[in-house]
């Protein structure tokens, strides 16, 4: 079997720096294509990004009618992080 083409850590729920650091080992032995991060809000995405190797190549993120991303507070630096949209959703 080949590389895996994405994982992801679903949601900063218990020792993240540890995961993202085992994620890290496997992308680099190429057993992964690419990795990311879903719903990293704010603080919790930026905490990652200071404390990785590789940077995340996606932060999935919730939203739909009822919960629109602006209404979470999350604030990216554009640097980082494309933000979604009301528009494009």
């Amino acid at each position: 079997m080949g590389p895996v083409d994405l994982l992801l850590i679903h949601e900063p729920a218990g020792d993240v720096h540890e995961i993202y650091r085992a994620m890290e080992t496997a992308y680099k032995e190429g057993k992964l294509r690419t990795i990311g991060v879903s719903n990293f809000l704010g603080e919790r995405y930026l905490d990652l990004l200071n404390h990785c190797s590789v940077i995340p190549a996606i932060n999935q993120v919730e939203t739909h009618v009822f919960r629109q991303l602006y209404q979470s507070g999350a604030r990216y630096p554009e640097s980082h992080a494309k933000l979604v949209d009301n528009e494009s959703v």
